[in-house]
């Protein structure tokens, strides 16, 4: 099997439907504009499946612009703090309440 194809294995195998089980998806911002392979597939198929997404950003990073833009909600926090996980798990609880399942 090559690269390409153990590839397509992976994301139709294990990604897609993962992605398509869940109600939103979220994933953390790339650093300051960084570009990330695995980011922009996720990415790219959450926007294909128009599922909401939540984008964490942490504190001091650069968010796209379009990332922004494809994003139903920016929470600015930092993971790796109990106060950032605590503000996150909070904005996300929130969010799901407006989300029609």
């Amino acid at each position: 099997m090559s690269e390409d194809e153990e590839f397509q294995r992976i994301v139709n195998e294990g990604l897609i439907p993962k992605l398509t089980e869940s109600a939103v998806c979220v994933n953390l911002a790339p650093d300051n504009g960084g570009v990330d392979a695995k980011f922009c597939v996720e990415l790219g198929a959450m926007i294909l499946l128009d599922k909401p997404i939540i984008t964490i950003v942490e504190p001091g990073r650069v968010l796209a612009r379009k990332l922004d833009l494809v994003s139903d909600v920016v929470i600015c926090a930092d993971p790796k703090t109990e106060e950032g996980r605590v503000a996150i798990n909070a904005a996300i609880e929130e969010y799901l309440k407006t989300v029609d399942e």
